[in-house]
């Protein structure tokens, strides 16, 4: 009856798993080559691992990666490679994130009902938090790799941690230590959160660790963690997003901006996020009260406290780049990115406790499988209509990106200037089409842009030389026939961006 009710389990999760698959894959089938993938180049192996985009190696490498190197050597186009094939691996990768994720909350318990109910509730929480920057960090790899990856890792880092309160083996150690030393070099926020945390920790838990051998495991994680951030200073990791030179004049301006920056600080730090810390007031209160002189929950509690220390001295640091160009007037502390990145730490933090409160009895299994059927089901309808309209965003975009893509290979097999729809200003994240993010007048000729430079990566003759400019539809539409090109129904039905490698294909007039 026992293995009968175990494999029962096991067959239902796999079906809940492939389910979910392959509606992601369906999601991210539409994907294509644009934003900050236009930056993107690689013209050898060896450049998958020198000058790393933003400073950052291990998105660099991912990025270059995916986005240049095995689409250049199997020579298909970088927006077929990515729907046809990334969108596997990240269907994939999201799902492995999220059995992960789970297993925080299933630590001291086995698989059971519960346990896909919270995977499906997880899920739903995931893409309910990615809604603040859907295009960035689902359809974009620098968004995936350089954003979501970085917190995938604390969260396996921060497991490891757990696991190693109660079973201390060589390969939980070696696990920890690789997965320090990668969140170290993956992002300035997890970077310094680490760090800081591991740091403080260390500090706090001083009289116990030195008679102990997890004395030299923290002393090493911390050596760890440094040389991480000292390896982000040198690449430029801290100072990219910095328009000011360190002199007299910028320590004056820090102190004039304590007082608005802390204001910003307040609202989108603090505010934005008090549902979660309530959480884990409440929960830490909860279990203190009962438990308090258990290991597992001093610990618990104590990383928890440590690494949201390292977190919020990570976001006041921001002060340091004063205000954003992405949004007027307001400082860096409001960007988008790094407050999914906090939720889905946030959200660890407080699974970690609700998986003591359930292994200590103080709240039922019923109660948390009702609630989270509950919270599923109402965020699922959220999520239905958000992602299917973004889904139908993705597919018109697919196409209009397409057309002018056709468009600019047609003209420049002609010698033509290449005339590209004005209607492309009304999406911000075709910046790689413009000279410049902010170049980007009508009627003006430019000589290249990101994208075009881009593509030229993976054009061994006819590459792409011919300047361009911006005009109405109906200019854009004109110099296209002019130039012999038409846009079949059916090709449009479903575009192929892998025949715009085919300089036949480009110069059929049908």
């Amino acid at each position: 009856m026992f293995e009968f009710k175990k494999i029962a389990n096991i067959s239902l999760f796999l079906l809940v798993l492939f389910f979910l698959f392959i509606v992601l894959v369906n999601l991210f089938c539409y994907s294509f080559i644009f934003a900050d993938d236009t930056e993107l180049y690689c013209n050898s192996f060896k450049e998958l691992f020198i000058s790393p985009s933003n400073g950052l190696f291990i998105s660099s490498i991912l990025c270059k990666f995916f986005a240049v190197f095995i689409p250049l050597h199997l020579n298909i186009h970088p927006s077929y490679f990515k729907s046809n094939y990334f969108c596997y691996i990240e269907s994939f990768t999201i799902l492995l994130f999220i059995f992960i994720w789970n297993s925080l909350l299933f630590r001291n318990k086995r698989l059971n009902l519960l346990y896909h109910i919270s995977f499906l509730f997880l899920l739903s929480i995931l893409f309910l938090f990615i809604e603040q920057q859907p295009f960035l960090l689902l359809f974009t790899y620098e968004g995936f790799f350089r954003m979501l990856l970085p917190s995938f890792l604390f969260v396996v880092l921060f497991t490891l941690l757990l696991i190693n309160i109660e079973k201390k083996t060589f390969i939980i150690y070696l696990g920890i230590y690789i997965i320090s030393f990668l969140c170290s070099i993956s992002n300035e926020f997890v970077s310094v959160s680490t760090f800081i945390g591991f740091l403080i920790y260390f500090l706090l838990s001083f009289k116990k660790l030195k008679c102990n051998r997890d004395f030299i495991l923290y002393m090493l994680l911390i050596l760890i963690s440094f040389l991480g951030i000292f390896i982000l200073c040198k690449t430029g990791a801290f100072t990219r997003k910095s328009t000011s030179a360190i002199d007299i004049n910028y320590i004056k301006s820090l102190f004039e901006q304590i007082l608005p920056f802390s204001k910003s600080y307040f609202n989108y730090v603090i505010l934005d996020h008090i549902l979660f810390y309530g959480l884990l007031i409440l929960q830490s209160f909860l279990l203190l009260i009962r438990y308090g002189n258990y290991k597992d929950v001093q610990e618990t509690i104590k990383f928890i406290i440590c690494f949201i220390i390292g977190a919020l001295i990570f976001f006041y640091m921001l002060i340091g780049l004063g205000k954003t160009h992405y949004f007027e007037g307001q400082y860096w502390v409001v960007h988008y990115d790094l407050h999914v990145m906090f939720n889905i730490i946030l959200c660890a933090f407080n699974l970690s406790l609700l998986s003591l409160l359930l292994k200590y009895k103080l709240i039922s299994d019923l109660v948390i499988g009702f609630l989270f059927s509950i919270l599923t089901v109402y965020f699922g309808f959220n999520i239905y209509d958000y992602y299917s309209n973004l889904r139908n965003e993705m597919k018109q975009w697919r196409v209009e990106i397409y057309k002018n893509e056709k468009a600019i290979r047609l003209a420049n097999i002609n010698n033509k200037i290449i005339i590209l729809d004005e209607a492309l200003y009304k999406n911000d994240y075709n910046w790689g089409l413009y000279y410049s993010p902010k170049d980007k007048e009508k009627n003006k000729l430019y000589p290249k842009s990101t994208y075009i430079i881009f593509l030229n990566q993976f054009e061994k003759e006819n590459k792409i030389n011919q300047c361009f400019m911006f005009s109405s539809k109906e200019s854009f539409e004109n110099a296209y026939r002019d130039n012999g090109g038409i846009f079949s129904e059916e090709e449009l039905l479903e575009p192929d961006f892998n025949k715009l490698k085919d300089k036949n294909f480009i110069l059929k007039s049908q």
